[in-house]
């Protein structure tokens, strides 16, 4: 058995915000090339499967690296976590191929092609998530950070490569999903088995399959709460393509990339947190749920005034340089900096909320955002186009946002008692 020196929070933080920031880039990298080998439109067949994508995954993703990570008890095993991610993949592929169908049958081959194309990219993608959270949970952060890397470099490298070939977005999507499987098998699995994880699921029995029914049961709260969030952040995109060229929407999403890279840092910095959390909450300790809340906050709040700094001062130079002289919008940049900057903010009060198990609570705080990011993008994007998608993003997270600090303000000022998993 080999395990990791574990180190502080910050350590943790750092670890994962390095690997979180070197993935981010690397995505990142493939849309530049498309940007710059390609077209608008093609930029714009990503942004529209990925606002596909995204949600569909994450509606049958069960949020189970968070729930693995923040899971300190003895009841449910790693195979109970691996188990439950094969059956979801094969229900995200089932959900998507409908949508595909259904909504874009009548679609070019090109787009058809992209969609499914990025959806297989999910796959392997959601598999080495739930890795990192059985990783997060022996501190095995390393393994973490060396997948991230290797999947961000050689990932964006396939793709760039067999773009340039063939000159098909879809190939491209095709190349990463392979490499990422071949890195699952060598950076996550062989690493992770020296530190005892089993990763023989063994055969679908019904005493498996009710183990997996059960499991998925205790998520559900919490995971439909995080697919209400990611979906609500992808409404904007969905109406706005409804509206608009693919030319239009794809320099739309080539601005709003650089959120997508915030909300995964956001996510990395609290998700190397949440386990402290949770700790924190399952023993009462009030005072350290209060102090590692207050220590992320503090590091988000200070991330996030540095992008706002940045984008008022670079920010269109740093679009012209990257994307090409008309992808820049001054508008579109500042609403950017300014909504990753709260949204930094927000998803420390999602996971402090994951962490002391209120599944419940941030439930309909995401259901509310829901409601409100279909009314507000229907209201104001018809008539304004990407403008009013850029103002439909930023209420939606003003209005989570508020939610979620007023929820924490009650949760960290009440007694905590020993974690129940029943507590909703």
């Amino acid at each position: 058995m080999t395990t990791a020196k574990k180190g502080g929070l910050f350590g943790d933080v750092r670890k994962t915000l390095f690997g979180n920031l070197v993935f981010s880039i690397a995505q990142w990298v493939v849309l530049i090339v498309v940007a710059r080998l390609g077209s608008a439109e093609q930029v714009g067949y990503i942004t529209l499967a990925t606002a596909i994508a995204t949600p569909v995954f994450a509606l049958t993703g069960l949020s189970l690296r968070d729930a693995r990570a923040v899971d300190v008890g003895p009841v449910r095993s790693d195979q109970d976590y691996l188990r439950l991610r094969v059956l979801l993949s094969v229900a995200a592929v089932i959900l998507a191929a409908i949508i595909i169908v259904g909504r874009y049958g009548d679609a070019t081959w090109a787009l058809i092609f992209v969609i499914s194309a990025v959806v297989l990219t999910r796959i392997p993608h959601m598999q080495s998530t739930l890795h990192y959270g059985i990783a997060q949970t022996r501190g095995r952060f390393d393994v973490v950070v060396k997948s991230q890397v290797l999947r961000g470099v050689l990932g964006a490298l396939c793709f760039a490569v067999t773009f340039a070939v063939t000159g098909s977005v879809g190939a491209g999507f095709v190349a990463q999903a392979l490499c990422w499987i071949a890195i699952i098998v060598v950076a996550e699995r062989r690493p992770l088995a020296q530190d005892d994880v089993d990763f023989d699921i063994g055969p679908f029995g019904r005493a498996n399959l009710q183990q997996a029914f059960g499991l998925m049961l205790w998520m559900l709260p919490m995971s439909i709460a995080g697919a209400l969030q990611m979906i609500s952040l992808y409404v904007p995109r969905l109406v706005l393509a409804e509206f608009v060229t693919f030319e239009a929407l794809g320099l739309f999403g080539a601005i709003y990339y650089f959120l997508t890279a915030i909300q995964t840092l956001a996510i990395g910095i609290s998700q190397a947190s949440v386990s402290r959390m949770a700790k924190a909450a399952a023993t009462g300790n009030a005072p350290l749920l209060r102090r590692i809340t207050a220590l992320v906050m503090g590091a988000n709040l200070a991330l996030g005034l540095a992008i706002v700094v940045g984008a008022l001062t670079v920010g269109e130079w740093l679009v012209g340089a990257v994307y090409g002289a008309a992808y820049v919008d001054r508008f579109l940049i500042v609403m950017v900096a300014v909504t990753a900057a709260l949204q930094l903010v927000m998803g420390v009060t999602q996971y402090a909320l994951l962490a002391g198990h209120h599944f419940a609570l941030r439930l309909w705080i995401n259901l509310i955002c829901l409601i409100a990011a279909f009314a507000f993008s229907f209201w104001m994007i018809p008539d304004g186009g990407a403008v009013g998608a850029a103002w439909a993003i930023l209420w939606v997270v003003v209005v989570r946002l508020s939610l979620g600090l007023t929820v924490l303000g009650w949760m960290l000022t009440r007694p905590l008692a020993p974690a129940d998993e029943s507590r909703g």
